[in-house]
């Protein structure tokens, strides 16, 4: 089943995307190698390794283009290096990454919040925060804090994608669509305690 530049198999469970794979790195994620971190996150090892995989080119286009610019083109995807990322979490990583990914698929309704950006808030935070912070006592204030970065960058409009900063996912969103994010945003924490305190009764 052809669904835009996808086709699905009969069950429309699976996915499958054809692109171009390219092993040269592109100069506008040179700044995700050299940049300063705050954390040893991502490990060095996991950084060659992803970029010795190279990128894929991806048939499609910008989501605000005009429709005839869009058919011509491609987009740079890190799905790669993205899966390397997941790959290096913690425990305590994967755990935000599912339960985030969880509350804005059942409990947020249509949000305009999509996992990619829960994604980026945690590889962002990830490389930011200290790695003793991601630990089972921590649980609860590291999903604060991927709350927190995901709010701030609602309210300013702008969400820097992590391999390319000058990218901002968040370009073409509407205000009232910011104001949908915004406010499932504010509904994550107590969620959270909800769900928590739900399972321990």
């Amino acid at each position: 089943m052809l669904h835009g530049p996808c086709i699905s198999d009969s069950r429309g469970a699976v996915d499958h995307l054809f692109c171009f794979r390219s092993l040269i790195w592109p100069d506008v994620a040179e700044s995700w190698l050299i940049r300063k971190r705050s954390s040893t996150w991502p490990p060095t090892d996991v950084m060659l390794n992803s970029v010795s995989q190279g990128i894929l080119l991806v048939p499609i286009g910008s989501k605000f283009g005009s429709t005839e610019d869009c058919s011509f083109e491609w987009r740079i995807s890190f799905s790669l290096q993205e899966r390397d990322l997941i790959h290096s979490f913690n425990y305590v990583q994967v755990l935000c990454y599912t339960i985030a990914k969880y509350l804005k698929k059942d409990l947020m309704g249509e949000s305009r919040l999509c996992s990619y950006f829960i994604k980026t808030a945690i590889f962002w935070l990830s490389e930011e925060l200290d790695q003793n912070m991601w630990t089972p006592e921590n649980f609860v204030q590291c999903i604060h804090e991927i709350q927190r970065r995901l709010l701030y960058w609602v309210r300013y409009g702008y969400c820097p994608h992590y391999f390319i900063v000058e990218n901002n996912l968040f370009e073409g969103l509407l205000p009232l669509e910011r104001k949908l994010i915004e406010d499932a945003l504010h509904n994550l924490f107590p969620l959270l305690l909800q769900s928590f305190f739900y399972e321990k009764t």
